[in-house]
């Protein structure tokens, strides 16, 4: 079963997949440079515990993007291995 459309519209998703690969890969580094209070566990308090649970929050929040990302990106490249491939020689 192939899915017609035409060569802009291939083009168009390869680069928006490709797009979409960029941006989950982006998130999740940014999601992994979130800091994290530096207190010992001995020396918690309740205000840092809010910090802590401020800091998991921001991350859990752009690992999520990440992740829809990845998933856009992986629903446009099954789309594509059923479209027909373009190959433009002129």
């Amino acid at each position: 079963m192939t899915i017609p459309m035409s060569c802009p519209t291939e083009s168009g998703l390869q680069l928006l997949g490709a797009a979409f690969a960029i941006a989950a890969a982006a998130f999740w580094i940014y999601s992994a440079r979130v800091e994290m209070p530096s207190t010992a566990i001995d020396e918690l308090a309740i205000g840092d515990l809010s910090k802590i649970s401020e800091s998991f929050g921001r991350q859990s929040r752009r690992s999520a993007c990440a992740a829809w990302c990845a998933a856009a990106a992986a629903i446009l490249g099954a789309v594509l291995i059923f479209s027909p491939t373009c190959i433009n020689l002129g």
